[in-house]
């Protein structure tokens, strides 16, 4: 009986829990991920260009198949 109480006490305080609102959508937050995605872009393109010595795509690409394939 006394866990019965129990449960029925946890099952009254569940929709309190569920009643707690969404965040909003927040523009600061969005500008923040914008922001943080360029950063961590913009970082990793400096470090492959310094890794591959070249800014085109197709080089790098080409590079790094051919580092893989002394690795392996």
């Amino acid at each position: 009986m006394e866990c019965q109480l129990e449960f029925q006490e946890f099952q009254a305080r569940i929709p309190e829990k569920a009643a707690i609102p969404r965040r909003r959508f927040s523009v600061f937050g969005c500008l923040r991920t914008l922001v943080i995605s360029a950063v961590l872009v913009s970082v990793t393109w400096f470090a492959l260009h310094q890794l591959f010595g070249t800014t085109d795509p197709e080089a790098m690409w080409t590079e790094l198949k051919r580092m893989v394939r002394v690795i392996f």
